[in-house]
């Protein structure tokens, strides 16, 4: 099984400069190692795919390394 959610790390997420909005919902991880991760927070990030092409898309931030979420 894969994920089902696209997941970016904090500190990328602070690196770029991108906020982070609370989610609604939070969102109940299980990690490959069998540790459950809690979601709270989510970003929009504007992609460029192409010269003429860029798209927004949903991540949800782990937040695992970085408790300040």
């Amino acid at each position: 099984m894969g994920a089902t959610q696209s997941i970016v790390d904090l500190s990328l997420v602070s690196k770029i400069g991108v906020p982070t909005q609370k989610l609604d919902t939070k969102i109940t991880l299980k990690a490959v190692n069998g540790q459950l991760i809690e979601i709270t927070e989510g970003v929009l990030v504007k992609v460029k795919l192409e010269e003429d092409l860029s798209m927004s898309i949903k991540f949800i931030v782990d937040c695992l390394r970085d408790l300040s979420c």
